[in-house]
Formats: C-alpha cells, structure tokens, sequence
C-alpha cells in the first residue's frame, strides 16, 4: 500500500485564514452564487531514521555482510536516512508523488541525496475504466515485484533488507523510469494485476542492464546496451489474490511476480527473475488501535542470468575472470527466501523473528568468494516498541552464516530509532 504523507500546519492564524477563504468561497463573492469548491493541498512528510550497534566482524566486512544501502553497516553510528515525501492532486485527471532521500554513505562518509520515485497516477481515465479499478502511473518507480521491494523504509520492520533481496535488486532497490498499469478485481479470481515496463539501464538495475564500474552480476566485465528495440526494456507481470476468513479477522495475500529484460553481458544477455510471495494478517475484532495482531509473510525468487556475446564479437572476450573464461551458453544461477512473523503482543510492543537463506546453482563461477552470491543464512529477531504514532525504537540481532567469512559466522546487534513528520504513523503493521 503506498503512503499516504500529510503536513500538519503549526500556526493556529493559518488555519482561521484558510477556513475563512474556504467559507467566503463556497458562500459567494461580489454576487456570484454560493457553489462547491475543490481545494487540492499537498501533503508533505519527512522520516528520519539513525541506527547504533556493533558486530563481531570489521567494519569492511559489514559493509559487505550488510548489503542495503540503507542497512545500519558499521560499528557506531549510521545515518540511515531521511525521507522527505509529498503527494497531492494536480488536477482532476492527474496526482504526484514523490520521495526523495538523504543519507550518509557507511563506506565513505559521503553525503548522498536521490530521488526514490516521481510519478503521476492517473485520476480519471475514460470508458469508464477508473471505476473498473483500472489506473496508470508513469515516472520513477519501485518495480512492483513481490512484497519488500516496493517498500519504503518506515514501512519495514526490520532494519535491514533481506539478504535476497539485495542480491536480486541491488543496495537501493530495483527502480528506474517506466509506465505502469495496475487493475483492481481484473477477474473473478484475481484481486490484482500489475503490467509494467521500465528502462534496463542504471544503478538501480543491478540484474539487467546495470554497468556499476564496469561490472555486472559476478564481476563479470559490463557492456554498455543501448536501446534499440522494445526488447531492450524490462518487462513486469504482478499478480495478487486476497482471502479473507468467514470472520474478517485473518486476511490473506497470495501473490506472484516476474521480470524479464536485457543484462549488461552483450546482445543476447537476458535475465528472467520469479517470485512467489505469502502474507497472513491477523487482527482480532476486539483490539486496541490495532493491537493485538500476527503477521506472518515469506518471500521466494530466483534469477536465471543468461550471457550474452560478450561484446558483440562472438569471442566472448569480455568474460574473461581469472584464469577461466566464460561463453555464450553459460547461466548463472541465484535464488533465495525470506519468512518472518511478527507478534503484536501488546499496545506499542511487537517481537518479531526473521529467516533467510541465500544460495545459487553451480555454475562456471566460484560462488564461495563471493559476498553477493556465496551461500548464506541468517536469524534475526527484533523488538518493537512504538511509544507514539510518530515514533519509533528498535533492537535487533543478527547471527549470519557465510561463506565468504573467515570465520563463516557474524554477531551483528543494531538499536534503531525513527521519528515521523506527516500522517504515515510508526505502526509496525
């Protein structure tokens, strides 16, 4: 569900003047007759989020170990971000939203601002169609693909992103420009549909047409992809089916998603990535503000990442690595998953407990070097504590298993704090 961001005004003289120019103007002026008026404001938000911890590994092993970009990465402080969002009706037929974020880069101590999404959404279509549940959104955007990666990060949980997820769609998120339709209820056995199509190229591309320092998905030397074709797009299927219980109290979400599109490998480089998705929400009728309740979600997909030419010679020359080499034919291979539950036991108190498990097919490449495709696991249970509807603290620890590590195993515990600005409240759930 997309947030809804809200900007509560501070001056109590503002709000006597904005009430005042309401009623003048549905009251008539200079004779005019009394009539409705549409007023469209803005809403505006802002979330800041700051972790401190430590692990039993390095600093330059964490930054690896804690993939997102947005992950608490190192010993001490982390900026994890600030958020500033703003949504609103343009005109009767259009709305904006957008999401901009500043953080300090764990890794260099360099500031970074971008832009998260700005897109338009469609407000009335004709035929009819609007009441069909069908809309349109072009711009930048969160692919829809699966249940976290559309998330922003006061609507996770959990501090860190799944392992997973940053091997699939890098330390941000997949994202990029692209147009968007979504139908709602499209038949008697779907509750939603989702079709999109969105540029291949960019850091926020990582397995399709991303060439970050001149590499791809394991260090595989990059080839600059130009587009030419409809083929050089990536391409997006999301479906959705929600149950609900004879009683209105459990609500389930069954969904399924796919990707396919262009990777960096040379022409003939495409890359398909499935995934499967399962949420249960249980909120009893008697509760207090939402509490108590359960949530349980588990997250599955894999990437099928198939070579190109290598550069368009035929030679495979660009995929040279090390003393081996790699051709046309070969496809690497990564897949993994996710499950958590979380308990709201009591008003403003919620524990929760997270499982991942990160692995690959064999292949041409030795996946026990690398941070990003070796085998992996990791346990994470967190506490929750969210005094006001603008804020919120969290202790975490995680015990991961890898490969990649001297000692195969890391103790990582993280204390979160977050504090809201605007109508998207601190409610875990």
């Amino acid at each position: 569900m997309r947030p809804r961001f809200t900007f509560p005004c501070p001056y109590p003289e503002a709000r006597i003047i904005l009430c005042a120019a309401v009623l003048l103007s549905t009251s008539g002026l200079a004779g005019q007759e009394p009539g409705p008026v549409r007023l469209s404001l803005a809403d505006l938000s802002a979330d800041l989020q700051i972790g401190i911890g430590g692990s039993s590994v390095d600093d330059d092993s964490l930054l690896l170990l804690q993939g997102g970009h947005h992950d608490p990465r190192k010993r001490g402080f982390t900026f994890q971000g600030l958020e500033l969002g703003m949504q609103g009706s343009i005109d009767p037929y259009l709305s904006l939203q957008a999401a901009l974020h500043y953080t300090i880069d764990a890794a260099t101590n360099e500031s970074h601002f971008e832009m998260v999404e700005a897109f338009l959404t469609s407000s009335q279509l004709p035929g009819g169609l609007h009441e069909k549940g069908v809309h349109i959104e072009a711009g930048q955007m969160l692919t829809e693909f699966g249940r976290h990666n559309p998330t922003h990060l006061h609507e996770r949980s959990w501090m860190d992103q799944p392992v997973i997820n940053t091997r699939i769609f890098g330390q941000d998120g997949m994202r990029g420009m692209g147009l968007r339709i979504g139908m709602s209820d499209p038949t008697t056995w779907l509750s939603g549909l989702h079709l999109g199509i969105q540029d291949a190229s960019g850091e926020t591309m990582m397995s399709f047409n991303s060439s970050e320092d001149g590499e791809t998905i394991g260090e595989i030397a990059a080839v600059n992809n130009e587009v030419k074709s409809l083929e050089d797009f990536v391409y997006l299927l999301r479906l959705e089916k929600e149950i609900d219980s004879f009683t209105k109290e459990t609500h389930w979400t069954l969904g399924a998603s796919g990707l396919c599109g262009p990777n960096a490998t040379g022409d003939g480089g495409r890359t398909i990535v499935l995934g499967a998705d399962i949420t249960m929400k249980w909120v009893p009728k008697e509760n207090e503000h939402g509490w108590p309740f359960l949530i349980w979600q588990t997250e599955i997909m894999r990437r099928r990442f198939m070579l190109g030419d290598g550069g368009g010679d035929g030679t495979g020359g660009a995929f040279q690595v090390g003393d081996g080499g790699l051709s046309p034919d070969d496809t690497l291979m990564d897949w993994g998953l996710y499950s958590q539950v979380l308990w709201g036991y009591k008003e403003d108190l919620a524990v929760g407990l997270r499982y991942e498990f990160a692995s690959g097919g064999s292949g041409p490449l030795d996946r026990s070097a690398d941070p990003f495709r070796d085998d992996r696991q990791r346990i994470s249970p967190v506490w929750i504590w969210t005094p006001t509807e603008h804020s919120r603290f969290r202790l975490q620890y995680n015990y991961d298993l890898a490969d990649h590590l001297e000692e195969s195993q890391a103790h990582s515990i993280w204390v979160g704090m977050e504090i809201h600005f605007g109508a998207h409240t601190a409610s875990p759930h």
